[in-house]
């Protein structure tokens, strides 16, 4: 729950300062979420 928490925070700042979209945030947030799911349960990486 920390993790997401401070990617949120992360996500947010780049988009306050006009680094990334909406759009860009939320591709990159739900990428790293599928990932990180897939490594703890040993289900490999998703495909690209």
């Amino acid at each position: 729950m920390q993790a997401r928490e401070g990617l949120a925070r992360v996500f947010e700042n780049r988009l306050a300062r006009g680094d990334i979209d909406e759009n860009l945030a939320h591709e990159a947030a739900r990428a790293v979420v599928l990932t990180n799911g897939c490594e703890l349960h040993g289900l490999g990486l998703p495909l690209p």
